[in-house]
C-alpha cells in the first residue's frame, strides 16, 4: 500500500470521503482525502482528515479510515503530515476533540496536550522560535 494525502477536489469528493469513513460533512469545513495509490493514480479510499479554521487555529472536525477499517497507524502518520504542512504554512495551533479511545491514543502520540478529557491541543513552533535554536 503506498498511501498517499491529498485536498479533497471538491465538494462532491469531501461527502463522499466522509460518507465512506462515517464522518458528518459539514459545509464550510475542509480537508484531506487519505487514499492508495499505484503509479500515481489513486485505487482506493483509506480515510479523511476534516477541519476548519477559526482564527489562527485549526481545529480538527473528523479524522477516520473507511467504515470497516482500524488502521491507526496510517491516521497517526497521516495526521502527522497534515499537521506538519499547517505548522509549515504558519498556523499557530491545533486542536482535536477526541470522540474515540483511537483519537486519545492518536492525539497522546502526536504530543497534543490534554485540555479535558474530550479536547486536546498543540501550539506549533513559529518561524521565530526555530531560528532562535
Amino acid at each position: 500500500m503506498a498511501a498517499a494525502i491529498a485536498p479533497f477536489a471538491s465538494a462532491e469528493e469531501h461527502r463522499r470521503y466522509c460518507g465512506l469513513c462515517g464522518l458528518e460533512y459539514e459545509p464550510g469545513t475542509a480537508g484531506f482525502r487519505i487514499f492508495d495509490e499505484e503509479a500515481g493514480v489513486e485505487t482506493e479510499a483509506l480515510g479523511a482528515v476534516t477541519f476548519k479554521f477559526v482564527s489562527n487555529t485549526v481545529y480538527l472536525t473528523g479524522v477516520a479510515t473507511t467504515l470497516g477499517t482500524a488502521d491507526e497507524e496510517l491516521l497517526e502518520n497521516s495526521l502527522r503530515a497534515v499537521l506538519g504542512f499547517f505548522a509549515h504554512a504558519g498556523i499557530h495551533s491545533a486542536v482535536y476533540p477526541v470522540r474515540l479511545p483511537s483519537d486519545r491514543s492518536i492525539a497522546e502520540a502526536l504530543s497534543f496536550d490534554r485540555w479535558s478529557d474530550t479536547l486536546y491541543a498543540m501550539e506549533f513552533e513559529s518561524k521565530e522560535d526555530k531560528e532562535e535554536k
